[in-house]
C-alpha cells in the first residue's frame, strides 16, 4: 500500500525536521528518484490514461 499523501503545512514539516536531522536529499538526487519512478510507472500510467473514457461536451462545454 502506499503511503498517506502529505498536505503542504505536514509537508513543509516534514522537509524542516530533514533538514535538521541533516537527512534532506539534494535536489539532484531528489529529481534522480522522481526521473526513476516515473519511467517504474510509466507504463501503467500510459494504460490507465488509455482505459479512461473521455468526457463528452456538449455545445456550451458542459459535461454531458
Amino acid at each position: 500500500m502506499s503511503e498517506p499523501k502529505l498536505g503542504p503545512s505536514d509537508f513543509q514539516k516534514e522537509v524542516e525536521r530533514l533538514k535538521a536531522a541533516g537527512q534532506m536529499p539534494s535536489l539532484e538526487r531528489l529529481l534522480e528518484v522522481i526521473a526513476e519512478t516515473r519511467a517504474e510507472y510509466r507504463e501503467k500510467i500510459l494504460a490507465a490514461r488509455k482505459a479512461r473514457k473521455p468526457k463528452r461536451l456538449g455545445a456550451a462545454g458542459e459535461v454531458l
